[in-house]
């Protein structure tokens, strides 16, 4: 195996999929702005189909009945996880709260903005998980890589789970903000699998060690864009 060219084929594959995760967060913000987040009430399907209606008379007279049916049962069995935890005053909300299992009128266009930005998540999931793949080579020579790389793909398995709970919420403030949140560390996961296989590849990890200011500075300007969104979305809602 030609080291060099594996390390270059690498930041190569990492910097395509990170781009797509930002582009999938423009993406999911046209979601928002444009109020379509629950556009389809049920994941990972949308109406209970794997291509969604394009009108209402496709669907059944009691949809709404149905789907906040199911909503509430995923509710429940979050709200036992939660209560597990030690939430237990959050999981008596999300069960005692009614607003969240008011269902939305079918609306065609805010139904097929959700259903394509799930689409798009779909090819950026192949993205990460070809990136994770392509990463195992490299468990013997930088394993810290590999680790990164795996967790990437564990992280937008657990973001897809968590997405089904901000629609079986209808869009609660707080699991948009937790959704968001993680989209970025997913973000950062990947950048450090960019930037850890560039440096090999260029021989410059004893020099990027060495700027220890650099690195300090950069984590503190990370946690205040962190909190930054975090205080966006809240305001947003």
């Amino acid at each position: 195996m030609n080291q060099n060219l594996s390390y270059s084929r690498l930041r190569k594959l990492a910097l395509v999929t990170v781009i797509a995760v930002y582009f999938l967060i423009l993406v999911g913000g046209i979601v928002r702005s444009t109020g379509s987040g629950m556009g389809c009430p049920d994941w990972p399907k949308c109406f209970g189909q794997w291509v969604p209606p394009t009108d209402v008379s496709q669907l059944p007279d009691n949809y709404k009945d149905i789907y906040a049916s199911k909503r509430e049962d995923k509710n429940l069995r979050f709200a036992q996880y939660l209560s597990k935890m030690g939430f237990e005053a959050t999981a008596s909300r999300i069960v005692k709260d009614e607003r969240i299992l008011v269902e939305a009128d079918f609306n065609v266009q805010k139904t097929w903005t959700e259903y394509i930005n799930r689409l798009i998540g779909v090819i950026i999931g192949f993205l990460i998980l070809s990136t994770a793949v392509y990463a195992v080579k490299f468990i013997k020579i930088e394993r810290r890589i590999t680790f990164f790389a795996i967790a990437a793909l564990l992280l937008v398995v657990f973001q897809g789970w968590i997405g089904s709970i901000v629609v079986s919420t209808n869009l609660l403030p707080w699991m948009v903000t937790f959704h968001m949140l993680l989209a970025m560390l997913i973000v950062a996961v990947l950048i450090y699998v960019y930037h850890a296989a560039k440096v090999h590849h260029e021989g410059s990890y004893d020099q990027m060690r060495s700027r220890s200011s650099l690195v300090y500075t950069l984590i503190m300007c990370m946690l205040l864009m962190v909190a930054q969104i975090a205080l966006g979305t809240q305001v947003r809602e």
